[in-house]
């Protein structure tokens, strides 16, 4: 994810109580489990103050997935030769998926070609059967190039690998990377091709791959239009049908409402108009000091 998995102790600083059937990829789990009402999660504190249950606080509502009308428009591609995506041009705060004014800090300009490389080394592996000359020489090769980069080893804050925010992906290789196009304060539409590194059998991804790339989409959209960092609480993912490998797929992503610290997120994945997976989560504003 992005900085959004920053830890939490629940609204109110207190434990949340996490609902049950649904995959946490953050938040703490001292709280107890709380079953869906409805189909909708709930969310209680161990302050007595409920989330979806009871008397619900007010709610803000947001429009679903934007079906029309105009938008900013983020760049389609990323430079070949940089893996860059180049700035959009837009004021500083305008809510769109990229901060033109982002500083790019770390590995120079030539990291998202090295990030790029990375890419294609890992689907080249996945799918070859090499000899075992080769296996050698891979083995050799990757030993070298490890001991070389421990002398450049740094702390979790200064590592530039998933931080390249400029970069589609931000730079990292663990999800697959979501290419951006259009954006606004409460929603962000792009595309994503997974690899044959992420291949889980008979031409379809692998189950863990979707709920990664949700979360890194989600968890990166709670953090726009100037609000603070977040957390992913829960993250629960249905499959509908087969996520093909190697298939370009359109990603969507978008407010369903939010509730004070509490940011519900809906997201899917499509095949042309075949829905492949769909998810809904929630992601907590951390407080002051929280880590």
């Amino acid at each position: 994810m992005d900085d959004h998995d920053e830890d939490n102790d629940g609204v109110h600083g207190k434990p949340l109580e996490f609902p049950t059937g649904t995959a946490d990829s953050g938040g703490h789990r001292d709280g107890r489990a709380s079953p869906p009402e409805n189909g909708h999660p709930c969310c209680l504190c161990s302050c007595g103050e409920p989330g979806r249950r009871g008397a619900t606080p007010e709610r803000r509502p947001v429009p679903g997935p934007p079906a029309s009308g105009r938008r900013p428009r983020l760049p389609e591609a990323v430079s070949p030769e940089s893996g860059r995506m180049p700035r959009t041009g837009l004021p500083s705060g305008s809510g769109t998926w990229l901060d033109p004014d982002i500083p790019v800090t770390g590995g120079g300009p030539g990291y998202g070609a090295v990030v790029e490389s990375l890419r294609d080394l890992l689907d080249g592996f996945a799918a070859a059967s090499p000899d075992e000359e080769t296996v050698r020489a891979l083995a050799d090769a990757f030993a070298a190039w490890s001991k070389r980069l421990e002398r450049h080893r740094v702390g979790e804050r200064q590592q530039v690998f998933g931080r390249r925010r400029d970069l589609h992906g931000r730079g990292q290789v663990m999800a697959p990377k979501f290419a951006a196009e259009e954006s606004d304060e409460r929603s962000v539409k792009g595309t994503v091709t997974f690899g044959r590194y992420f291949l889980g059998g008979n031409g379809a991804v692998h189950g863990g791959a979707i709920p990664l790339l949700f979360d890194e989409v989600m968890g990166r959209l709670s953090n726009t239009a100037g609000r603070s960092q977040s957390r992913t609480a829960f993250l629960h993912t249905d499959f509908r049908s087969v996520t093909p490998v190697g298939v370009p797929l359109s990603v969507r992503a978008w407010f369903e409402s939010e509730e004070g610290r509490k940011r519900f997120i809906r997201a899917e994945i499509r095949d042309g108009d075949t829905l492949c997976a769909e998810s809904h989560g929630l992601f907590l504003a951390l407080l002051p000091g929280q880590p």
